[in-house]
């Protein structure tokens, strides 16, 4: 007797659920849909934080499974008034229908391949609410399905859960409550020089009269940063209380809220709130901060309400927007989607049941920005172990501690780095970290200068380092800066993968400010012309025997070789570059490098017609592919 599709809905949600802590699978569902009691829903996936995901489910050929996902597309479930605004149409091997029973389908579900499409309903605004428009299906033919083994079903899943609607919707409200928080603080940034001074001193960035608004949007973009971490906190800490407990008692005022995260940093987390209770303090005006309080926590409990806690990746794009140095750092922001295609992509296929494999897998940024790309491949593994039976919480401060490096120049980035990988596991302490600030200009009292990460490419017997002395430069940790006096150390040929999105523009001529004597990649955090010059020579130096470097694109071909150097036989580089580094005669070291030294090589570029249609990257109009590729020998050498 075949096993009936209730029976195999029934396999495939047992399955699905023990595969992650992040969601409740249940199957065979009644009276679930408001609008239609009678209308069953085959598998509700339920995640911790997101939207809820309809899997309506038939054996292939399926023929009326994609009708099923459209009809429950836009319906609300009973039990919260959530709308489902994401359905999946799943085929189901035609197979598991000779299964025994349920217990059998669930061996045999681990073996199987499925076909799965998604279907999502956007909203727009509509004064106070979000209304449907449109309807997507993923992928666009609606002859075609994705195909993959249950894990990849169950990453698909893990990713659909937050719904293009909830993410449209945290941005909107996110931005509004920076552009007003910005608004706020004007009022005593105008009169008040030593608000200005103190967040120059912060940030490592000069502000002028008439870019202060982007200190304040950066210092507020920080401190809302820093309350939606305590929202997940004061979940899994009874001494940590959320913003509205706070309020309850009467604590959610400017003393009360920087008592409340000096407390929390005498648990961890120094990456986060060392900064933001800086900035609270920098409001010396009991009025203003007290307004700004006000918006903050308005703004915490709107995104709140949409479902969203978990928002750094929103913060990191806000973020991006109040960089002022970006114009001479060249630094554009790797947009999520982007990052997450480039994380699954480079993540090799290895054993990651095996915990000593997760254990052991080593990554770099050395230009992370915000964290977007370290943080999407931290993502990936550590779903992969889970779907895979192991548990990536308890390797958390391991990984931490020893196997993510990532570093930025900008302090404010690192922090958002920080926070960003801390908040995959927030009830999980480390001791220390590998995300850094490497020195970048003068050092020692001005008798030598520093490029941040280039520095590792100075020759070293057996490692470089991106701190030549103890104490230079910073290290993001958990505790304070004063327990971070131990000195970084890189080793060569240590990491299995290395990706980056590089500082790179047009070209380097486009660089040069003749009129000012200035370089303009050096030309940042408040170096002179003099030290600029100085560390321009500087480049030479470490680049003289950079196979890949070339002088017109040299900061993006310099980093190319930071990664070439760091990265083990069986690593796998994986960058954002201009699509220039394809066909352009500057570029044509770095492609010798990679036929020489590189195999498995992919190329992914947008077909578009303008280029800027054709970027990875937020706010450039440079056309930009995605370069994976594997350093001589195979994948399945590279963890011995």
């Amino acid at each position: 007797m075949a096993l009936p599709e209730h029976a195999v809905n029934a396999a495939l949600a047992a399955v699905l659920d023990r595969m992650s802590q992040s969601w409740q699978v249940t199957a065979e569902l009644s009276g679930q849909i408001r609008e239609n009691s009678n209308l069953r829903v085959d598998i509700l996936v339920d995640p911790s934080s997101g939207s809820p995901i309809v899997v309506e489910n038939e054996f292939a050929p399926a023929r009326t499974v994609q009708d099923d996902a459209l009809g429950r597309l836009g319906k609300t479930i009973s039990k919260d008034g959530a709308m489902i605004t994401e359905v999946v149409a799943l085929r189901s091997p035609a197979s598991l229908k000779s299964c025994r029973s349920v217990e059998h389908a669930e061996r045999s579900i681990l073996n199987q391949e499925f076909e799965y499409a998604l279907f999502r309903l956007h909203l727009d605004a509509r004064g106070d609410d979000w209304l449907p428009t449109t309807t997507q299906r993923t992928p666009a033919n609606s002859e075609n399905f994705l195909k993959g083994p249950i894990t990849s079903l169950a990453e698909f899943l893990l990713n659909a859960g937050t719904s293009g609607y909830t993410l449209q919707a945290s941005l909107v409200e996110l931005d509004r409550g920076v552009q007003e928080s910005i608004g706020i603080l004007n009022a005593i940034a105008d009169s008040n020089s030593q608000l200005k001074s103190e967040l120059a001193n912060l940030f490592m960035q000069a502000f002028s009269d008439e870019d202060i608004s982007q200190g304040l949007g950066i210092a507020a973009t920080v401190v809302i940063n820093a309350t939606l971490f305590q929202q997940k906190l004061a979940a899994n800490y009874p001494s940590v209380l959320s913003l509205s407990q706070m309020k309850g008692r009467g604590l959610l005022h400017q003393a009360g809220l920087i008592e409340q995260w000096q407390e929390i940093l005498k648990i961890n987390y120094w990456p986060i709130y060392s900064i933001a209770v800086s900035v609270m303090e920098a409001i010396q005006d009991p009025y203003i901060a007290s307004k700004f309080i006000r918006r903050l926590f308005e703004t915490t409990q709107n995104l709140i309400d949409l479902g969203v806690v978990d928002t750094h990746d929103l913060c990191g794009v806000v973020f991006q927007r109040f960089m002022t140095e970006r114009k001479y750092l060249a630094s554009f922001y790797t947009r999520p989607e982007s990052a997450s295609l480039l994380a699954h992509l480079a993540v090799p296929d290895l054993e990651w049941s095996n915990p000593n494999v997760y254990r052991d897998f080593k990554f770099a940024d050395y230009a992370c920005g915000t964290g977007a790309l370290v943080h999407g491949v931290y993502h990936r593994i550590s779903h992969l172990h889970e779907f895979a039976g192991g548990d990536p919480q308890q390797l958390h401060a391991h990984v931490m501690q020893e196997n993510i490096t990532a570093a930025d120049i900008v302090p404010s980035a690192a922090h958002l780095t920080a926070t960003l990988l801390s908040s995959l596991f927030p009830n999980q302490t480390y001791e220390s970290s590998r995300v850094v600030v490497p020195d970048y200009g003068l050092v020692d009292g001005g008798k030598r200068v520093c490029l941040g990460s280039l520095e590792l490419l100075a020759e070293e017997e057996q490692f470089s380092t991106l701190f030549p002395n103890p104490g230079d430069g910073k290290l993001i940790g958990p505790k304070g800066e004063g327990e971070l006096t131990y000195q970084l150390t890189v080793s060569t040929g240590s990491q299995d993968l290395v990706i980056m999105n590089p500082p790179y523009t047009r070209s380097m001529s486009d660089w040069i400010d003749g009129a000012h004597g200035t370089w303009k990649p050096f030309n940042a955090l408040g170096n002179t012309a003099d030290t600029q010059r100085r560390m321009r020579a500087r480049e030479r130096q470490l680049t003289a025997k950079v196979a890949c470097y070339n002088g017109y694109q040299s900061m993006p071909s310099a980093f190319c070789g930071v990664a070439d150097r760091m990265l083990k036989d069986g690593g796998t580089f994986a960058f954002v570059l201009p699509m220039t580094s394809l066909q352009g005669v500057s570029w044509r070291k770095f492609r010798a490098m990679l036929a020489e030294r590189y195999n498995e090589i992919m190329v992914i570029n947008i077909s578009a017609g303008k280029a800027t249609e054709c970027a990875w990257s937020a706010d450039t109009a440079l056309a930009e592919v995605l370069i994976i590729a594997t350093k001589n020998g195979s994948k399945d050498e590279k963890l011995g």
